[in-house]
């Protein structure tokens, strides 16, 4: 491929990554495709001075979400159980993203606790949007009812339980990846609407009655 073409496909590249929402997956893989392209010669032989580096890729970020004051991610999660110890469970996630439609969902979960469930909860939400959003360009505000699990999360009180210890941990590891602030904070029951939603999401897919 001649300077010319390469020069073509690296600008095609950045502006669809700056401009398109896409998996990690397939965000990293053209970006990998734009090092390539953007990486120095290399001449073979002995040369004189430092060795060539690769050229520093320039950081491609979503394009800001609005205009205003503060705007932030706001994931709403919480959970429903059957029987608690027991089974079985289901979550609910509201996500609200300036300049977007808002996203809600219900999934079933394979937690045999309530404190489990809320945790698959939180996970569930967070995930999803980091699939959806590569680089949300303002905080992410993730809210929950449950007091032991944001607090766990914020590493307020300590966890004895092996089970909640791996998805405290899963959850932080995933929100250190992310290039924004990930704040877990603790919301009465049904205290917004969004919270109110998520819980009835969780209790119409359990089939149980709302409350």
């Amino acid at each position: 491929m001649n300077a010319e073409r390469a020069k073509i496909v690296v600008e095609m590249i950045r502006n669809y990554v700056s401009t398109t929402d896409m998996l990690v997956s397939t965000k990293k893989l053209l970006l990998d495709i734009y090092q390539v392209l953007t990486e120095p010669d290399v001449v073979d032989g002995p040369q004189e001075g430092p060795a060539p580096r690769k050229k520093d890729l320039d950081p491609i970020a979503d394009p800001p979400l609005v205009t205003g004051e503060a705007p932030i991610v706001i994931i709403s999660c919480d959970a429903s159980i059957k029987v608690n110890p027991g089974g079985p469970a289901s979550v609910g996630v509201v996500i609200q993203t300036p300049g977007r439609q808002g996203i809600e969902f219900a999934r079933p979960t394979r937690a045999t606790t309530n404190n489990q469930a809320e945790y698959d909860a939180v996970y569930l939400g967070l995930t999803t949007y980091v699939d959806l959003h590569n680089n949300p360009g303002c905080p992410i505000h993730v809210r929950s009812d449950s007091q032991l699990v944001i607090k766990q999360l914020n590493l307020q009180i300590n966890c004895q339980d092996p089970t909640l210890i791996k998805k405290r941990d899963l959850i932080r590891e995933v929100a250190n990846e992310i290039p924004v602030p990930v704040i877990f904070e603790w919301r009465p029951r049904n205290s917004t609407p969004e919270l109110e939603r998520a819980n009835y999401l969780a209790q119409d897919l359990l089939g149980v009655a709302r409350h």
